[in-house]
């Protein structure tokens, strides 16, 4: 596989990698939010009863807004490449090649399926998977670039 191929190769693999990455923040910015409503009275609507200064709840509260800030910043960051990933991929003109890249990167589809729905032989499903991982990053680069 050629270096340019490789290059591709790597990108389109990171989109699923990419896309678990993002439900898994997404997971974790929702169980902070449960996470503070519970600690804070105040986000939780229950009476707040007794002394104290609240600083520990006030503690919290900073480190819950700041996870939450880093973590929509990261999930904002991964949606762009994953939309950059899926715009360079549907620019690929040849549809059989911007299909078998769907199917296979994107969607995580096996080779033999793949074949079968294109229709093609092995040895033309690698070939189309060479021409299709090129073309790919030139239109990667593209948007890189525009």
């Amino acid at each position: 596989m050629t270096t340019e191929a490789e290059r591709g190769r790597k990108i389109l693999l990171s989109y699923r990698k990419l896309s678990r990455l993002e439900q898994i923040k997404t997971d974790r910015l929702r169980a902070i939010m449960e996470s503070a409503t519970r600690v804070t009275p105040s986000l939780s609507g229950d009476r707040v009863t007794g002394g104290g200064t609240g600083s520990r709840t006030e503690e919290l509260i900073v480190r819950h807004v700041d996870l939450e800030r880093q973590l929509d910043e990261a999930i904002v960051d991964l949606r762009a490449l994953c939309a950059r990933i899926q715009a360079a991929v549907d620019a690929v003109p040849d549809y059989d090649q911007r299909a078998l890249l769907e199917l296979r990167y994107l969607k995580g589809a096996s080779w033999l399926s793949i074949r079968d729905c294109l229709a093609i032989s092995e040895a033309t499903s690698f070939r189309i998977q060479r021409m299709a991982l090129a073309a790919f990053v030139r239109e990667f680069d593209k948007l890189d670039s525009a």
